[in-house]
């Protein structure tokens, strides 16, 4: 209030630097240090970016597999009805996928300079870029799962 003398009482959120308790200073930290890993994998380059797009694809595939068994589904509903109920369970498994990222991106960094002599020796060998042997390691990671997940689907709409 105007002309007052009484001293304001605080009560904004805590500035960015200040530690904070509970799950707001977990959550903060978590993100803090998903960030500089990203940070470390983007510095390896194409390396990096295809360790962690392997740890993702291993992580997705067994996530999705497991939840997908798991999940019971209604017999004779169909196809469309099936691969709603299929998207209701990979919502679930991305939300996984945030718990898990730390230790998808700590693996990634471990693997890395593995993977870069890998392309290394596949570009040497085949003639071709690393740029290449990046696209096609995603390619066959994205594909491969893609495919491997809509057989799962069909099966279970086939067999429920």
């Amino acid at each position: 209030e105007p002309g007052s003398t009484d001293t304001p009482v605080e009560d904004a959120a805590p500035d960015a630097d200040e530690p904070a308790g509970g799950i707001v200073g977990w959550w903060r930290d978590y993100n803090a240090r998903a960030k500089d890993m990203a940070s470390q994998i983007k510095a390896l380059g194409l390396a990096g970016f295809t360790a962690y797009g392997i740890f993702n694809t291993a992580y997705y595939t067994l996530a999705f597999t497991t939840a997908w068994s798991i999940r019971s589904v209604p017999s004779n509903i169909g196809i469309a009805a099936t691969w709603r109920i299929a998207g209701e369970v990979m919502a679930l498994v991305w939300a996984g996928s945030q718990v898990t990222k730390l230790a998808r991106a700590g693996m990634a960094l471990a693997l890395a300079p593995k993977i870069d002599g890998f392309m290394n020796q596949w570009s040497e060998k085949w003639g071709k870029s690393k740029e290449f042997i990046f696209v096609g390691i995603t390619l066959g990671c994205f594909l491969g799962s893609a495919a491997f997940f809509a057989v799962l689907i069909v099966l279970k709409a086939q067999f429920a």
